[in-house]
């Protein structure tokens, strides 16, 4: 069955100058593509492919050979190229109606195909090169915030699980990708567009940025102990405790201490110079339970805690 690409050709060529989270990125905006039937073409490094070495976590350092060259080059057709050979990279890009590539674009003087060009930082930032070091997932992550949001502050910040930065920066660049070719289907003709993985996790940040700027009261950074919701040990594992206001009566009503029934604790506000007080009833009664026995009670009282899984657990 042929898929809504099914028309279009595209090149995948990261570059001599791409890190490794850029190849994590263009491999999931390629495969994405291809998912959807184009003929998406990946020009690997040769001797060295970096998407056949990175772990599926950050944090191990063994996995599963290849996972993740595995999963991103599915359907998707592989060229080793040396990246110094110019001239076969511009041959295999003559034939694409599309390029997603970092570092320079290819030439294309009269803009046929589209083209996506993935950096790090926008033009300009201060820590851009060669103003300043390599910057990798990690400190994108601290550039936009999104580490403030995570974790105790009496403690190091926490990255974020798996590699989020490179793979919403890979959906970026595949939704300029298809505004580009939506664009020549309309007209004839080809665009460039710039993506950079700093504005993308910022994007992502929405919530906290915009709440920052417009609400300094509600202090979106990460609180630890003091905030609503917390991650809590259970007999096995771990749940995270997310409510909205409404569902107080219930969360209390399913805890079960009369502590939390309370008058003074149905509202944020009343809760918040409490927390040190109420919570540690909720933390005795979820240590003794499992989360299916909470996510099920939960759900019941349509309470929307959820449990806390490792990847292992996911159904495949």
């Amino acid at each position: 069955m042929l898929g809504p690409l099914s028309a279009f050709t595209l090149l995948e060529a990261a570059g001599p100058d791409a890190h490794d989270m850029h190849h994590l990125a263009l491999g999931m905006a390629g495969r994405i593509a291809a998912d959807l039937g184009a003929t998406v073409i990946r020009a690997t490094p040769a001797g060295d492919d970096p998407l056949a070495r990175i772990p599926v976590l950050p944090w191990e350092a063994d996995g599963p050979p290849a996972a993740v060259a595995g999963f991103l080059d599915a359907s998707k057709t592989l060229m080793p190229l040396d990246p110094a050979d110019g001239d076969m990279l511009a041959s295999l890009a003559a034939v694409a109606d599309g390029v997603l590539t970092v570092g320079e674009f290819l030439p294309d003087p009269e803009l046929r195909r589209v083209s996506v060009r993935l950096a790090s930082l926008p033009a300009g930032h201060p820590l851009a090169p060669p103003g300043g070091p390599p910057i990798g997932e990690l400190g994108l992550l601290a550039l936009s915030g999104l580490l403030d949001i995570l974790g105790d502050p009496a403690r190091e910040p926490l990255a974020l699980g798996g590699h989020q930065a490179a793979y919403t920066a890979g959906l970026a660049c595949f939704a300029a990708m298809m505004t580009g070719l939506a664009g020549r289907r309309a007209h004839g003709g080809g665009d460039a567009y710039d993506v950079n993985m700093l504005d993308v996790l910022v994007w992502v940040n929405w919530k906290a940025v915009g709440a920052a700027a417009f609400r300094p009261e509600d202090h979106v950074s990460r609180q630890g102990a003091a905030a609503e919701w917390q991650v809590l040990k259970v007999a096995d594992g771990w749940i995270a405790l997310v409510f909205n206001e409404r569902d107080w009566p219930q969360l209390a009503e399913m805890v079960g201490h009369p502590i939390l029934a309370e008058p003074d604790l149905r509202t944020g506000a009343g809760r918040a110079p409490r927390r040190a007080e109420y919570m540690p009833h909720i933390e005795a009664w979820a240590a003794q339970r499992t989360r299916a026995e909470i996510y099920r009670d939960a759900q019941a009282r349509r309470v929307p805690i959820g449990p806390v899984v490792e990847p292992s657990e996911i159904p495949e």
